[in-house]
């Protein structure tokens, strides 16, 4: 789980590179799992893109360092906390995915998994 103020990589080539979680819209708590979908802050950017260093976006988390327990009683873990930036009616701001994602956001989010390279 990941708590607020955390940095995360972002999983996508929108142009953001490193953003902060800033707010967990609709839940009572503090901490984040994967599928779940946060308001984040832009570090670092791309000179090039439209997305600039500080803007506010809506991001879904795609894969966390700590362990994920699944129905099944596997646990999953990724090598970094990563997220995907997305617009409004859950659209993705970018057009791939570049690192693999959870297995848990084939369920609700079916257009970005059918993205990633590899789902896990």
């Amino acid at each position: 789980m990941t708590c607020l103020n955390a940095k995360l990589r972002v999983a996508d080539n929108s142009g953001a590179k490193l953003v902060r979680l800033i707010k967990i819209p609709g839940k009572g708590g503090y901490q984040v799992r994967v599928g779940d979908i946060v308001r984040v802050s832009v570090l670092q950017a791309d000179p090039k893109s439209n997305i600039k260093k500080g803007s506010l976006h809506l991001a879904i988390v795609s894969g966390l360092k700590s362990n994920t327990q699944r129905a099944n009683g596997s646990l999953v873990r990724f090598g970094q906390n990563s997220v995907i930036l997305i617009g409004e009616k859950n659209a993705m701001t970018g057009t791939r995915i570049l690192v693999p994602v959870a297995n848990e956001l084939r369920v609700s989010f079916p257009e970005i998994a059918s993205k990633a390279k590899e789902v896990y």
